[in-house]
């Protein structure tokens, strides 16, 4: 078994696309290897050098996740190389996707389920359109894998976090969001009916403020909470994959 960081790698374009990048830091000099949909797998680690600079790829990156697992290099270049193989006709943007193959490695070897309404996130989707997690979407995208891993993560690491707040504060907070989202798209609908002039545009601006706060404090809420479930089914049982606090390196 070896430390192997983690590096999650996101790019933000016209279209967004997830990288992994593994770094074996028990070896010295550190040996490095990618996990890529579009790039056939290397057969083995390979170290940096002046024509191969990992470090330099890692921080070209628009966004950058990293954690350490303890794993066995040559099972990731055995069972990656394996699943790379058996997939390789199915690759699209639509569906078996470089956002698909990372959350294959990121379950195998780091122990992180697929993404689901546990935890609800914004996301990339196409020049520049925003898509939330709690909306189906027909394409795996790539800041939805990173969000994902980063929540779970951060859970298994400091459960702590996620026990500073109670379930009737966390349901609270919900259902105090909730009323006031509501009231906010009652108060817009009579102030665009019954009000004119310059006080109309103020009250609607004022309005959705509100709005945007209360859905913001529910989704935070929400989070939380899902954290909080999580850290208690992990409370006696913990997770050998993960072996230090995880960091988070923002563009």
């Amino acid at each position: 078994m070896a430390k192997i960081k983690v590096h999650i790698l996101n790019f933000h374009s016209i279209f967004s696309h997830i990288d992994i990048v593994l770094e074996n830091t028990s070896t010295e000099p550190h040996l490095y290897y990618g996990i890529n949909r579009w790039v056939e797998p290397m057969s083995e680690w390979y170290r940096q050098s002046c024509f191969c600079r990992p470090d330099v790829y890692i921080n070209s990156a628009s966004s950058i996740y990293s954690f350490e697992i303890n794993a066995n290099p040559d099972e990731i270049t055995k069972r990656y190389i394996q699943y790379w193989f058996d997939t390789k006709n199915e690759p699209s943007i639509l569906d078996s996707n470089c956002a698909v193959v990372a959350q294959w490695f990121l379950t195998e070897f780091a122990g992180i389920p697929k993404p689901n309404l546990s935890n609800i996130s914004f996301n990339h989707l196409i020049s520049g359109i925003i898509w939330p997690s709690f909306i189906p979407c027909p394409v795996t995208l790539p800041g939805r894998i990173m969000f994902n891993a980063k929540f779970h993560i951060e859970v298994m690491i400091n459960p702590e976090l996620a026990n500073k707040y109670t379930r009737l504060f966390l349901y609270t907070c919900m259902a105090i969001s909730t009323l006031a989202g509501a009231a906010s798209i009652f108060a817009i609908i009579v102030a665009a009916k019954i009000v004119s002039g310059g006080i109309t545009l103020a009250a609607i601006v004022g309005c959705a403020a509100i709005g945007a706060a209360s859905t913001y404090v529910f989704f935070n809420a929400h989070n939380k909470l899902s954290a909080k479930n999580i850290a208690d089914d992990r409370n006696n049982a913990a997770d050998p994959c993960l072996t230090q606090e995880a960091l988070m390196q923002p563009s």
